[in-house]
């Protein structure tokens, strides 16, 4: 088991983003309430006030959101961060640059408005305005609360002894992956498709997204490439031009509803890697979404299984990402 895992690390590399953005609050006091009665204070805490516009910070939280999707588009949850493959770090890093850059203008933009902003926020509560400004502080000294920054990392398994629980944690890797094809396929069944008759090409990009995370992890659970191909099998044959709807629609529909369910993709998966056609196992899937659906049935199929009649077409599991620091929305919602 620990060379196993130790061929697995070797492939992939580990990254820990650390994302620091100042927190406009300050704390309450009695004497904020003008000598008001107050519980005591093992029955309530006072809270806090906010000394400035929360508004003026939300590009700081929707950059952290946009290199968390990225880690999380490109990568799996690992040890209190991702990790992702080693051929793929390259590139990632290139993209939290971008994000860093942003976040650094960002920060300079704010920290030179501040003081309007500050005057801003006071004039528009006056009758707090002193409350408020007791706890103010100048910008010099929140500049040093913001800081976007990441670190790149190799894990190893040390003696057998003492490396058991990263061993388990290696070997949890698939189920975790797993796991996230999920996640991301409900988030897109929610956002994208439920309740739709049409979609545009763009819907298909989060289908992409997922075939290629797929085949980029199949080398920590092999299971994953021949889910990633059954995607892809979804994916072939669609129209270059127009909406996408009727028969198509049902068929991505039918693999973004088994998607959602972990224990439904673990148990396709293995029936692919036992060898059954993907296509027979996306007939299968589409016919459990709707039977009625118009497809084509072909006699003594294996398992049972019908053929879906579609154009054959190579997945090509290699190629780089095509959309730089998406968010996880992919721009549909």
């Amino acid at each position: 088991m620990t060379q196993a895992a130790d061929i697995i690390l070797s492939k992939l590399t580990a990254i820990n983003l650390n994302v620091a953005i100042w927190a406009p609050k300050g704390r309450l006091s009695a004497q904020d309430f003008n000598g008001a009665e107050l519980p005591a204070a093992e029955l309530a805490a006072l809270g806090s006030k906010k000394i400035c516009d929360p508004q003026s910070l939300k590009i700081f939280s929707a950059l952290k959101a946009s290199a968390i999707n990225l880690l999380e588009l490109n990568g799996t949850p690992f040890i209190g961060g991702f990790v992702v493959p080693e051929n793929r770090a390259l590139d990632l890093r290139d993209r939290l640059v971008d994000i860093q850059t942003d976040f650094q203008e960002a920060k300079l933009e704010f920290i030179e408005a501040y003081a309007k902003s500050l005057e801003s926020w006071l004039s528009a509560h006056p009758q707090w305005e002193e409350t408020v400004a007791s706890s103010t502080i100048s910008a010099k000294y929140i500049q040093k609360d913001f800081y976007f920054n990441w670190l790149f990392y190799k894990v190893s398994v040390p003696d057998r002894r003492i490396g058991d629980n990263l061993i388990y944690e290696v070997e949890a890797l698939g189920d975790r992956l797993f796991y996230d094809i999920s996640k991301s396929a409900r988030n897109v069944w929610a956002n994208v498709y439920e309740g739709t008759s049409q979609v545009s090409h763009d819907a298909l990009m989060p289908l992409r997204f997922m075939r290629d995370k797929l085949g980029f992890f199949s080398f920590v659970e092999p299971k994953a490439l021949g889910l990633a191909n059954l995607i892809g099998e979804a994916l072939n044959g669609i129209p270059k031009r127009g909406q996408i709807k009727d028969q198509t629609l049902i068929r991505l529909k039918a693999l973004l509803s088994m998607l959602q369910n972990p224990d439904e993709i673990l148990e396709y998966a293995q029936k692919i890697s036992q060898g059954v056609q993907s296509s027979i196992v996306l007939d299968s899937i589409i016919r459990s979404f709707d039977p009625k659906a118009d497809i084509k049935i072909v006699e003594d199929s294996p398992l049972g299984f019908a053929d879906y009649n579609i154009a054959a077409g190579a997945t090509n599991l290699n190629d780089s990402m095509d959309e730089e620091g998406a968010l996880d929305s992919l721009g549909l919602w």
